[in-house]
């Protein structure tokens, strides 16, 4: 007789099954990871595009339009223009939590004269720090959110 046992496929089945349940989340970090990096490369295009209007006008542009710049956000992006910079941050109907992976430009023209991280890029993660872990150039800075569980990364 031919062929395989019911109890052969089976085995097979779990075997299959048990190495995708392994592989899968895997996969789902490494999709984030790379998103993260997209993100990052716009941010910085943007970053430079922000400080060349801060040094032409004196004051930080207050929206996309102020920026000589064709860029494309992602859809599950949201990018804020503010006082301190820019915010590039996942909306909650992304795979992320808002709260994580969170990418600012931070202004060198922010008021806080004694804040460490001016003109510089951050990336802000509670607990998939992974993702701010896994971009080119980031090391963990001293300084917390304290109470928040938030820890943050400065990215060279």
């Amino acid at each position: 007789m031919k062929g395989f046992t019911l109890i052969e496929l089976l085995v097979v089945v779990l075997i299959i099954g048990i190495l995708s349940a392994v592989a899968l989340p895997q996969y789902q970090r490494s999709v984030e990871k790379a998103r993260m990096v997209e993100r990052l490369v716009a941010l910085k295009t943007l970053g430079k595009h922000f400080q060349l209007y801060e040094q032409v006008n004196g004051v930080g542009p207050s929206s996309m339009d102020d920026l000589d710049v064709s860029i494309d956000i992602p859809d599950d992006v949201q990018l804020t223009f503010g006082a301190t910079g820019l915010t590039l941050n996942s909306q909650t109907t992304s795979s992320i939590p808002r709260w994580e992976g969170v990418l600012r430009y931070v202004s060198t023209d922010f008021a806080a004269e004694d804040y460490p991280h001016r003109g510089k890029y951050l990336c802000d993660a509670k607990e998939k720090q992974y993702l701010c872990t896994g971009l080119p150039g980031a090391t963990r800075s001293s300084r917390q959110d304290a109470g928040s569980g938030i820890t943050r990364y400065i990215i060279d």
